[in-house]
C-alpha cells in the first residue's frame, strides 16, 4: 500500500470519528434539554405537591373510620410525591449527567485519536 492509500484510509478514520463526534455532540444536546425538562417539571410537581393534602379534614368537616382510611390514603399519595420528587427523578438526572459525561470523554477521546491520525497523514506526507 503506498502512501496516498495510506492517507486517503487516515482521512476516512478521521471523518468517521468526526462524524461520531457530531453524533455524539447532538446526543449531549438532547440530554441537556431532557434535563432541563426534567428538572423545570420536578419543580411543578414540587408546587402541587401540597394538593394532596386539601382538603384540610378536621372533626368538624369529616371524622370516622372513613376519614381515617382517606387520611392513610392521602398520607401514601404524600410519600409517593416525595419519592417521586427526591429519589427517582434525582436518579434519572443523575443518570443523564453520566451519560453526557461519557459521551463528553468520548469525544476527548476521538480527538485525540484525530490528532494521531492527523500526525500519521503529515508523516506520509512528509516521507
Amino acid at each position: 500500500m503506498d502512501n496516498a492509500d495510506q492517507i486517503k484510509l487516515l482521512e476516512n478514520d478521521i471523518s468517521m470519528l468526526n462524524e461520531q463526534i457530531n453524533e455524539n455532540n447532538a446526543d449531549i444536546f438532547r440530554l441537556e434539554k431532557s434535563k432541563e425538562k426534567i428538572m423545570k417539571n420536578q419543580e411543578e410537581i414540587g408546587e402541587k405537591h401540597t394538593l394532596t393534602t386539601q382538603p384540610n379534614l378536621s372533626s368538624e368537616t369529616w371524622a370516622g373510620n372513613y376519614a381515617n382510611e382517606f387520611i392513610e390514603i392521602r398520607d401514601s399519595i404524600e410519600q409517593e410525591f416525595k419519592s417521586i420528587l427526591d429519589l427517582q427523578i434525582e436518579v434519572l438526572i443523575d443518570n443523564i449527567s453520566l451519560k453526557t459525561s461519557q459521551l463528553v470523554e468520548l469525544n476527548r477521546t476521538f480527538e485525540d485519536k484525530i490528532q494521531e491520525k492527523q500526525l500519521e497523514i503529515s508523516f506520509y506526507q512528509n516521507p
